[in-house]
């Protein structure tokens, strides 16, 4: 662990992408599920 750097902007930009993924997943699945109800 390195105590010289507690705020690392590579490990902020990383997290925010991985957040970013997985928000966009559950979007998806959403719009997903709402075009197989308007399409049936």
């Amino acid at each position: 662990m390195d105590v010289r750097e507690p705020f690392s902007y590579e490990n902020l930009v990383q997290s925010a992408i991985v957040l970013f993924d997985c928000l966009a997943a559950k979007i998806d699945l959403v719009f997903n599920l709402m075009a197989n109800r308007i399409t049936l």
